[in-house]
């Protein structure tokens, strides 16, 4: 319904078809209607209007409950947004917890790293030990091998001379 097309919605009305120049003296050419004709007319004008009062009242409720849609979808779209905010903290939860369970694994494998270098370290230390005193055997083991062989070279020497005849 447009500016334009108002004219066009309105009865047919002739303001001059009703002029009284003298009150006492209607004109006979004035519009009339009988009683009959009257009341008809007014039983469908009045029909008419409760018609488009209820169409009016249905135009009313369908836009009331087309605001009650509109808010069932903001509130449905404000529960979508809480839920995926949810969502993300649980993600940003999981995320957490799964650094802290590497972070945890990290720090054993460092504290298992540190007991192997401390036990190799000490093994290293008993090993060095070890072979030291092995060093020191068989050092003294080569001494006395010298020691014997010297006792045995001067004992081969004495008897040789006994051997010898003297002159």
């Amino acid at each position: 319904l447009g500016v334009e097309s108002v004219q066009d919605e309105l009865p047919s009305f002739q303001p001059a078809d009703y002029r009284v120049k003298d009150p006492l003296n209607p004109p006979e050419s004035l519009p009339q209607v009988s009683q009959g004709e009257f009341i008809k007319a007014s039983r469908i004008y009045e029909g008419a209007t409760r018609a488009v009062q209820l169409t009016g009242k249905a135009f009313d409720l369908t836009r009331e409950r087309l605001l009650v849609e509109g808010k069932k979808a903001k509130t449905f779209s404000a529960g979508v947004q809480a839920a995926t905010a949810y969502e993300k903290v649980k993600s940003d939860l999981a995320n957490y917890q799964t650094q802290l369970q590497g972070t945890k694994q990290s720090e054993i494998a460092l504290g298992v790293a540190k007991l192997q270098t401390t036990t190799a370290q000490a093994i290293a230390e008993q090993t060095e030990k070890e072979l030291s005193e092995k060093l020191a055997i068989a050092q003294a083991s080569a001494e006395l091998a010298q020691l014997q062989t010297q006792e045995k070279q001067t004992k081969l020497a004495e008897f040789k001379l006994l051997l010898t005849p003297q002159v």
